[in-house]
């Protein structure tokens, strides 16, 4: 393998396929230890294949974007490689100038991340991974190591730099500041250590070179929202044009991946302002179904609001979903409980919250409008068969008991519905996780919320773990072990529950305590067993009492 001037990589959990299931990514963010690595890596975690050349077949979609941007600039392909972590060491040395690494959290402290560390402790696989990366690339090479990505934001300090062995981090959009960095590197000139991203437009964004972990394809940058908590919600909604999406889906499809469409809110496609354009959204899977080939369609990400107002087109998507799928001899799939998925975020029941933490979440509707707009949401979605991955946020700052109370109420309001649930701890980005909400936190009101999400989200697995989810996988060892896997975690997950109220009135902060503490298993659920008595001595000091009474 020949050494390279560029080598851009990233740590092996963000180059996986996840089995095309982009939630099995949350895994990433489990503390390692607590399942066997070998069935992490092997069912949850599968790492991409790679290329002869020590490259990755597969990579993240933001490292897909700065290797095109850095050809497009004028960088030659025999310079820049997108390399394979397992060969990584074989393609650095003495000619490696700049190592390029992506990380969606570095540090641990972004929201779900945080929320497993603050209660099961322990190192993220994403973490370990990566301080395991850079001790590979400082051990081989004495080149600058640049970190970007959307845990950046986690680096944005020169101490925290050092210590991890960082020489400069992008944060932020990367096409226009990175191909600059990159050659001013190359050329030894100096650089700043931390380089803001500069505002992108739709029509300069580079289209990949080579495909993206799991098809995934960006359709619109940005979200405009305003959620405080959310860096995307603070940039401004731009849609990729159409030729660009078809280029991109065309190049994954030619590698055999089913496209997934990736936004933070992928209805919001064409939108000017709160209001979706259903003429634009039609237009853009329009354009990506009818591509030959293509047979299954996943979003990632789509809104309430945008559901809500989407009432009369989600048939009209389905439509289109079906076509593809009986023009591709894929008619069968058509009977699986779910046609489309996609994470939402709910965050809160509290109109208070919404006003002053996501004043944009429900435009064009009122926030006072916001728990009706969530029911009427997830009944849109029960009635078109698509599956929400939904978030909720515990411990916004300022957060009251009624505000906890109204989130239960609208969270008991949804039992009807299948679909995933998930609490995460509140993140204070703005002071890069110092505000964020602890374990110390959580008072029983908390925690019986949190229990609740989960128990719904257990309680919806069997309906979820169906021939839709499970096709995906790949071969019979792995379907039967994810299986397995969720199966067995799901009925820990409801022992839990159950645990957390009858035992603990669902103060989940000390049963975590418990757990900790050796009191309760983590497993099981019950308390360890009081140690027997040594039988054997019991007897022998019962026979030399005897022989004393008898003397």
């Amino acid at each position: 393998m020949v050494e390279r001037k560029i080598v851009l990589t990233s740590e092996r959990t963000l180059m996986s396929s996840y089995h095309s299931h982009l939630f099995l990514g949350f895994a990433a963010t489990l503390p390692r230890g607590r399942l066997p690595d070998w069935v992490y890596y092997s069912l949850l975690c599968p790492i991409v294949d790679a290329n002869a050349d020590g490259s990755a077949r597969f990579a993240p979609y933001g490292l897909r974007k700065v290797e095109a941007s850095l050809l497009v600039s004028g960088f030659h392909r025999d310079d820049v490689i997108v390399a394979h972590p397992m060969h990584l060491s074989e393609l650095l040395g003495p000619k490696t100038l700049v190592v390029g690494l992506t990380a969606n959290d570095p540090l641990g402290i972004g929201p779900a991340t945080s929320t497993f560390r603050e209660l099961m402790g322990g190192v993220s696989y994403m973490e370990h991974n990566l301080r395991a990366l850079l001790e590979t690339i400082r051990g081989s090479t004495d080149a600058k190591i640049v970190l970007g990505g959307p845990g950046a934001w986690q680096l944005a300090d020169e101490e925290t730099m050092d210590d991890l062995g960082i020489d400069h981090v992008v944060v932020g959009e990367g096409e226009k500041v990175v191909p600059k960095l990159f050659g001013d590197l190359v050329q030894g000139r100096s650089a700043p250590r931390v380089v803001e991203g500069q505002y992108v437009l739709a029509e300069e964004i580079p289209i990949i070179a080579q495909p993206s972990v799991a098809g995934l394809v960006e359709v619109a940058r940005g979200c405009g929202r305003g959620c405080r908590f959310c860096i995307p919600a603070m940039r401004r909604l731009r849609s990729i044009p159409l030729e660009k999406i078809v280029a991109e889906v065309s190049l994954n499809l030619r590698a055999g991946q089913q496209p997934i469409l990736h936004s933070e809110d992928v209805l919001a496609y064409g939108s000017r302002g709160s209001r979706i354009s259903p003429e634009r959204i039609k237009e853009l899977l329009g354009a990506v179904l009818s591509i030959p080939g293509v047979h299954d369609l996943a979003v990632s990400h789509f809104s309430v609001s945008s559901i809500v107002q989407a009432d009369s087109l989600l048939e009209e998507i389905n439509e289109k979903i079906r076509d593809a799928k009986e023009r591709e001899g894929r008619g069968d799939e058509l009977k699986s409980r779910f046609i489309v998925s996609g994470q939402v975020g709910i965050e809160t029941g509290s109109p208070r919250l919404i006003r002053e933490f996501l004043p944009g979440k429900p435009k064009p509707f009122r926030s006072e409008e916001w728990p009706d707009m969530v029911r009427r949401c997830f009944d849109l979605l029960s009635e078109h068969r698509w599956l929400a991955c939904a978030t909720l946020i515990v411990g916004l700052p300022g957060e009251t008991p009624q505000d906890i109370e109204l989130t239960l109420e609208l969270v008991e309001s949804l039992k009807g519905h299948i679909g995933l649930l998930v609490p995460l701890f509140y993140v204070d980005i703005n002071n890069r996780g110092r505000g964020s909400f602890r374990l110390a936190d959580l008072t029983p009101l908390h925690g019986e919320l949190f229990m609740k999400c989960w128990l719904h989200t257990l309680r919806s697995v069997p309906y979820i773990l169906g021939p839709q989810m499970i096709r995906r996988l790949s071969g019979p060892t792995s379907k039967v072990g994810v299986r397995l896997l969720v199966e067995l975690g799901t009925r820990i997950g409801l022992r839990a529950v159950s645990v957390c109220e009858r035992q603990y009135g669902w103060d989940l902060r000390k049963m975590v305590e418990d757990i900790n503490g050796g009191r309760l298993n983590a497993v099981t659920f019950r308390r360890p067993l009081a140690p027997l008595p040594r039988i054997g001595g019991r007897i022998r000091s019962s026979l030399s009492s005897r022989r004393r009474q008898a003397v």
